[in-house]
């Protein structure tokens, strides 16, 4: 839908549909945090392009600002507001937030092996769960 994202990024969270994302190499973001690069205050719309650089990890239901940019290596602790920039192999957390210190880097030098098996498990299982759907909608609406 318009995001760039890098290669190898953990991603558990929906891009936002207007393109206004961009994701580096490696990067981690976390679920529930909220990348639509957009905030309404008041009678006002803010609209900005949200970058999170290669490697940096944002924590579970952060919200990244318009304009936000999370530098390289980089850590925003989950449930944090980020507006503007973080600099490089920084720490940051709170609402607004600010900085705690140095990242502490990835837990490991390499990466987790990949294992495709899980993908196309999961991709079935939802198949399978989703397919009764429209069948007992249609059968629901009958009534």
């Amino acid at each position: 839908v318009g995001a760039r994202i890098g290669r190898d990024v953990d991603i558990h969270t929906l891009p936002p549909v207007t393109g206004l994302l961009s994701v580096g190499d490696g990067a981690s973001i976390e679920p529930e945090v909220d990348l639509s690069g957009c905030w309404i205050d008041g009678d006002q719309v803010h609209i900005g392009e949200i970058r999170v650089r290669a490697r940096a990890r944002v924590g579970t239901r952060s919200m990244l600002g318009p304009g936000a940019d999370v530098g390289k290596d980089s850590q925003v602790a989950p449930g944090s507001y980020v507006t503007g920039r973080i600099p490089d192999g920084q720490a940051w957390s709170g609402a607004p937030a600010r900085r705690t210190g140095k990242s502490r880097g990835p837990w490991t030098p390499e990466a987790p092996p990949r294992a495709p098996g899980y993908l196309i498990g999961y991709g079935l299982a939802s198949a399978v769960i989703a397919a009764p759907m429209p069948a007992s909608a249609v059968l629901l609406r009958s009534r």
